[in-house]
């Protein structure tokens, strides 16, 4: 990143469960010294942008398409906080 690369995450992981190894991929993010804003922008808006989709997804904006997720607690404090979903 600090060479202006970006940090991407997918949901395509070899040993399956894609939605679980997603999330520990953010945690081994930010345990290893990203930014939790830097980790979730790896899963959203830079995920968009390698696969040239992010004039449509990625980020909530006026005229993209979005799937948002109700959580509890505070995930640029606490990464884990990603996994306490209450309504999607």
């Amino acid at each position: 990143m600090e060479a202006g690369g970006l940090l991407k995450e997918g949901a395509d992981p070899p040993r399956g469960l894609a939605g679980l190894l997603l999330h520990e991929a953010l945690v081994m993010d930010v345990e290893g010294g990203r930014a939790a804003h830097d980790a979730i922008q790896s899963v959203t808006l830079n995920a968009a942008k390698v696969l040239r989709k992010d004039q449509d997804h990625g980020s909530v904006e006026p005229g993209k398409v979005a799937d948002l997720a109700i959580i509890e607690g505070d995930p640029l404090a606490d990464i884990w906080a990603l996994q306490n979903v209450k309504w999607w």
